[in-house]
């Protein structure tokens, strides 16, 4: 890793340029494996854009619906 890069969670980068670089799903996880207040993307590459999750801080209410726009670059 370049100097002053930081890896959070393992799957986050951050580079010295404050560009960040994610791993993102490549299928829908189950409502169960959503902790409260996580956020999970997902990505099918088929059937663009990319779709969101969101559980509840309660974790009793889950959302889910299309990211408006995802450009690749």
């Amino acid at each position: 890793m370049a100097k002053g890069t930081k890896t959070l969670n393992s799957a986050i980068q951050v580079d010295d340029s404050k560009n960040m670089f994610f791993v993102i799903n490549p299928t829908e996880p189950a409502d169960a494996d959503i902790g409260p207040g996580q956020w999970v993307f997902w990505l099918d590459a088929s059937t663009p854009p990319g779709t969101i999750k969101i559980k509840s801080r309660n974790g009793a209410v889950v959302v889910s619906g299309d990211v408006a726009s995802l450009s690749v670059v």
